[in-house]
């Protein structure tokens, strides 16, 4: 196996590269994983198994905008978007007034994001297609597809952060192939799922203007400063008294002081909890990841899960792992590439 490293060298033109007939294989894996995972989470609404609160919380914001009322959620007390910078809503909007005689919004939410997850697994096996070859490539799309944090991600119904992972993956793919255009929409299109997700853009940025792509690179590192600091400065603030809800999840809640907020990042970072959660996040990997850290670098929002006040974010159950995955898998592909050939 066999495949040029991304992110070493400074070409000065876009790689083109050549369009391949589908994988039916692959498409035929990721088509039949994907059904199952939607199925049981179908089945668990049908039969009224407890219900996920942000499941809830989301279908009654875009609900409401969908009929055009403010998205003000009962359930949270709080602004759609006062609540998270979840901005994807937005355009998912068209799709609720299409299928709303058929579907239910809950039940559309699921699909969509069944939807996202399965488009994830097909960039994937195509980059792995390019730099591995056929074969290898469907292993890794199924490896991908049973990995435990993406089946948590999967059967947590429904959280819009998870739709960034296929836009993640396209971004990545798009800067590694200098192509400016698609890395920016791919960029924005992850940015506007969550407002953490802005961490990743900019560690793609910073990685864009290390490889040469200075004006994509300074782009994508200083519009998601900007956005953030626009969020946190004017929309949370007017849109929730008392401003953005989860920023205590950083430095710890009832700390004071720079060095109390210190010590409590450092003991969080050397805890075992946080052992547990990336032996989960690596070993069904086969470690492979550890292998390519340029590439694992670019997944930032795991450093910031292990020092979180926040304990679900460094559990791979949860949704905050969603940012991580994708960086995981490309690092796995990146460490394949470099074998000799078999």
């Amino acid at each position: 196996m066999r495949g040029s490293p991304a992110g070493e060298g400074y070409e000065t033109a876009p790689v083109h590269r050549e369009a391949r007939p589908i994988d039916l294989v692959a498409l035929g894996l990721v088509i039949g994983l994907s059904a199952v995972y939607t199925g049981v989470n179908l089945y668990r609404l049908a039969h009224f198994y407890p219900l996920e609160w942000d499941l809830a919380i989301f279908s009654q914001g875009v609900h409401k905008l969908a009929h055009l009322e403010v998205p003000f959620v009962s359930i949270r007390g709080m602004n759609l978007f006062g609540d998270h910078a979840t901005y994807v809503h937005l355009l998912l909007l068209p799709l609720v007034s299409l299928l709303g005689p058929l579907l239910d919004v809950p039940r559309l939410l699921v699909l969509v994001q069944s939807v996202a997850l399965a488009w994830s697994g097909l960039l994937l096996h195509r980059f792995a297609h390019r730099h591995l070859g056929a074969r290898e490539a469907r292993l890794v799309v199924l490896a991908y597809l049973l990995y435990p944090a993406l089946q948590y991600t999967w059967l947590e119904y429904y959280e819009p952060v998870n739709l960034a992972i296929p836009f993640l993956l396209g971004a990545y793919a798009a800067v590694e192939d200098r192509r400016t255009r698609s890395a920016l929409a791919w960029s924005l299109l992850a940015l506007v799922c969550m407002e953490n997700v802005a961490a990743t853009v900019a560690a793609l940025g910073v990685w864009a203007f290390l490889r040469g792509q200075r004006a994509l690179g300074i782009t994508l590192v200083v519009g998601p400063a900007v956005y953030v600091f626009f969020l946190l400065g004017v929309v949370f603030p007017w849109l929730e008294p008392g401003g953005y809800v989860y920023g205590h999840r950083l430095w710890g809640e009832g700390t004071s002081g720079v060095s109390e907020i210190v010590s409590g990042l450092l003991t969080r970072l050397a805890s075992p909890e946080n052992g547990t959660y990336l032996l989960a996040l690596f070993v069904p990997a086969g470690l492979l990841p550890l292998l390519a850290p340029a590439v694992l670098a670019l997944a930032v929002q795991l450093p910031l899960n292990m020092v979180s006040d926040w304990p679900y974010a460094r559990e791979i159950q949860y949704h905050y792992v969603a940012p991580v995955i994708p960086f995981v898998w490309l690092a796995v592909v990146r460490a394949l590439s470099r074998l000799p050939p078999s």
